[in-house]
């Protein structure tokens, strides 16, 4: 009897055991709706998460989501037997806050949206004031600037995510540091350039450095890049410190080679017969201060202050000059007769051939036409008219030891020509006193 009922039992306990291991996996897992509803969330969280990447949010702004969600899913269930409420509710809880971290995404990404928008039109603001003042300077590649300019402005209109501003944000932000390093770069080419001009007026060759500065322009006129902006502004300094430093080795003779040219020209004038002592003054000081100059620009400005006191003599040059050549050209016409004296056999006596340019022939005039001069004008023309009858009278020396018969064209002929260009049109009868 007690085998009978051991048998009876173990039905029993097979039932008794099943029914603890449902009650007890039930009460660890919670409901199935719970954690499905969690899992759920978590999928269309990180759904969103990705499309957030995609349309270009930075990562940066993601990582309070991602971290959140990080937090959120390394927790476990609570495991509790006969009672699955407490896994249910964490399930629920995970489910919101999930679902809480979405919304908190979409709020992201509409904040990063409108932010970058903002930025792209600010960049765009800048692109524009950029783009106006090079436009100004009237150098660069304007035209590639402005097509750049249309198409992110045509961009823009047609843009809805993060990435579409941040695209015309970098391009218009990019094109505004070119155009701002085209500003600075020309400055410094236009500071060659002068740098060129001002060794130029003081007969320094500047031939090589006018090469550099026309292949300097034009690659300022054709680049684009920040990049090459840089590259050639750093070409531009280092062009221009070699040009510094050959002018102060070839400055201070150029410096003494117009001193020499001004006490020349002050000579000049005392042999006119003028006073010469303010001209000596100004030739002193300048003197000094070639000898005191130590920078380029010691030296360039003394050089031009000798270029101004040199022009500042040009009055008194042209009227000394005007007044001492009619005397000069009397005195080389007279020692240039008398060494070529012509003998009159019907009277026995001498005569100078050339008295025409004494002051008893063209010297009278030039010397009536010195009395009516009073202007800076009037004495640059009688000093024309005296140069004009010096090269006659140096044509007159030529023919008169040149063999060619008379009836040909001499050698003097065509210079005469060239030198009055109103003689090549027409016939021209050609009269030498010399030969006469």
């Amino acid at each position: 009897m007690q085998r009978k009922r051991s048998y009876r039992l173990m039905p029993a306990m097979v039932v008794c055991m099943l029914f603890a291991f449902v009650m007890l996996t039930s009460g660890c897992g919670g409901s199935q709706q719970s954690q499905q509803q969690a899992s759920q969330n978590k999928t269309q969280l990180d759904a969103a998460l990705q499309r957030a990447r995609n349309i270009g949010v930075p990562d940066s702004s993601l990582q309070p989501v991602i971290k959140q969600e990080y937090q959120l899913s390394s927790t476990s269930a609570p495991s509790t037997l006969f009672d699955a409420s407490p896994a249910t509710t964490y399930y629920l809880n995970q489910a919101k806050g999930y679902h809480q971290l979405l919304v908190q995404l979409q709020g992201i990404v509409t904040k990063v949206t409108g932010d970058t928008s903002t930025l792209a039109q600010i960049d765009m603001q800048q692109f524009q004031g950029s783009l106006a003042r090079a436009q100004k300077l009237q150098v660069g590649n304007i035209s590639a600037f402005t097509t750049e300019y249309n198409n992110d402005q045509n961009l823009l209109s047609s843009a809805h995510y993060p990435k579409d501003y941040i695209a015309v944000s970098n391009d218009a932000s990019k094109a505004s540091r070119a155009l701002d390093l085209l500003s600075s770069t020309n400055a410094h080419l236009v500071l060659f350039k002068n740098t060129i001009g001002q060794m130029k007026a003081v007969h320094i060759d500047v031939t090589a450095m006018q090469a550099q500065y026309q292949s300097d322009l034009d690659t300022l006129n054709s680049i684009t890049t920040p990049a090459d902006f840089s590259n050639l502004s750093s070409l531009i300094d280092a062009q221009y410190q070699m040009a510094v430093v050959n002018s102060l080795q070839t400055l201070p003779y150029v410096g003494n080679a117009k001193l020499k040219e001004f006490q020349n020209q002050i000579d000049l004038l005392k042999t006119y017969g003028l006073n010469i002592s303010a001209y000596q003054k100004l030739y002193n000081a300048d003197a000094q201060a070639m000898r005191g100059a130590t920078t380029i620009n010691d030296y360039l400005t003394v050089a031009q202050k000798i270029d101004a006191d040199i022009a500042s003599m040009n009055n008194d040059m042209t009227q000394g000059a005007a007044s001492y050549l009619i005397s000069e050209l009397d005195r080389e016409a007279n020692a240039w007769g008398q060494a070529h004296l012509y003998h009159d056999k019907s009277d026995s006596k001498n005569y100078i051939l050339d008295s025409g340019y004494t002051m008893n022939g063209i010297g009278y005039w030039l010397q009536q036409e010195l009395g009516w001069a009073s202007y800076s004008g009037d004495y640059q023309s009688v000093l024309n008219d005296e140069k004009d009858q010096f090269f006659n009278f140096s044509m007159m020396q030529q023919d008169y030891s040149d063999p060619t018969p008379y009836n040909q064209v001499h050698a003097t002929d065509l210079q005469m020509f060239q030198h009055y260009p109103s003689l090549q049109h027409g016939k021209v009868l050609m009269v030498s006193m010399v030969e006469q």
